[in-house]
């Protein structure tokens, strides 16, 4: 998303529905579904208006995975089971 790309992933058990939201800006297709992988690929390939809207509605979800966002949310997490170990 920060490449302003549209994503196509597989529906792996942790990740890509919290991030993606499929055929809104990218697709997911079922784990291991090759088949299925390239025909959205492909779709995307030809379709440079489906592109265009992908990345459109990538833009509210930039920040929410900012670089920035993401490690104070590391920071916050490390500072509080330091917190917790020392209370013990």
């Amino acid at each position: 998303m920060q490449a302003k790309l549209p994503i196509v992933s597989y529906d792996s058990p942790h990740g890509p529905r919290n991030i993606v939201s499929n055929e809104k800006d990218g697709f997911i297709v079922a784990l291991n579904d090759k088949s299925a992988f390239a025909e959205k690929l492909n779709l995307l390939i030809n379709d440079a208006t489906l592109i265009e809207k992908f990345v459109e509605n990538q833009k509210s979800k930039l920040e929410l995975f900012s670089k920035k966002r993401v490690m104070n949310q590391w920071n916050d997490l490390v500072l509080a089971l330091l917190q917790k170990k020392t209370t013990f």
